[in-house]
């Protein structure tokens, strides 16, 4: 339920930081979002609802995580299906709301590209709160992988590996033998790799279900090089390596 008190916006003074009424239309807005967003913030009696606004870019995961939470608040993740600005029946798409301060977490999947909401509800008090929104546009196994089906040219996505999501999956058809590369740039250390399902399990195995693997240290970009294929299916693995790391991958096929 959305608050029907009609609440303003407002800087105070002591903390030096903006305090936005709790209703969608006025969500503090994260934009459309690879990787991950961090905010700080409090919700009280006076102001019970913190709203954020995230637009996924394609087909994804959305996942909301609260913590240092210093009294009892819950989280929900929101799709305004009519637009009309208001949490109706049906629309929250995920909630989390263990009690006290036990940290909150709220996963919704798969979603369609578009505006989403993550609402910070107070329970208890005025807890203060660390709020972590992610993004995740491709799967961490063979079954799903972002499917990028038969395809010429070239196609770059960005995204993001961490400890939460350690493996992204592209997969890739060829009706025909042809030639598949990939790059990788980004921060922190992403690494590339190109497999097959080797064995025909359905899931990607460590260290069987690879034909070239490119994993310099750091933040080093990487390169698969190009290999040669005959028709088949097979995937561009990104992986996280030494550190978490947003990413973009360019895929080419010839």
């Amino acid at each position: 339920m959305t608050n029907s008190k009609p609440r303003t916006a407002f800087l105070e003074s002591l903390e030096n930081r903006t305090v936005f009424n709790g209703t969608l239309a006025t969500a503090v807005n994260l934009g459309t979002l690879f990787g991950q967003a961090v905010h700080t913030d409090s919700v009280s009696a006076a102001a019970p609802v913190d709203y954020y606004k995230v637009t996924l870019a394609s087909t994804g995961k959305l996942l909301a995580r609260l913590t240092n939470l210093t009294a009892n608040a819950d989280l929900k993740i929101i799709k305004d299906a009519n637009n009309n600005g208001k949490v109706d029946a049906g629309e929250v798409k995920a909630t989390s709301s263990h009690t006290g301060t036990t940290a909150e977490q709220a996963i919704a999947a798969p979603l369609g590209p578009g505006a989403y909401f993550v609402a910070v509800n107070r329970v208890a008090g005025s807890p203060s709160y660390k709020l972590t929104v992610k993004t995740d546009y491709a799967g961490q196994d063979f079954p799903s992988a972002r499917n990028l089906g038969t395809f010429s040219g070239t196609k770059v996505f960005k995204d993001r590996v961490d400890g939460d999501d350690h493996d992204d999956f592209y997969k890739i058809v060829l009706t025909s033998p042809r030639t598949i590369s990939a790059t990788s740039t980004g921060t922190g250390d992403a690494d590339l790799e190109l497999s097959f399902d080797a064995d025909n399990d359905g899931h990607y195995t460590a260290g069987q279900d690879f034909i070239h693997r490119s994993n310099h240290p750091g933040t080093s970009n990487e390169n698969l090089g190009s290999f040669q294929l005959a028709a088949g299916t097979y995937f561009i693995r990104v992986f996280r390596g030494s550190a978490d790391a947003n990413y973009t991958v360019n895929v080419t096929v010839s």
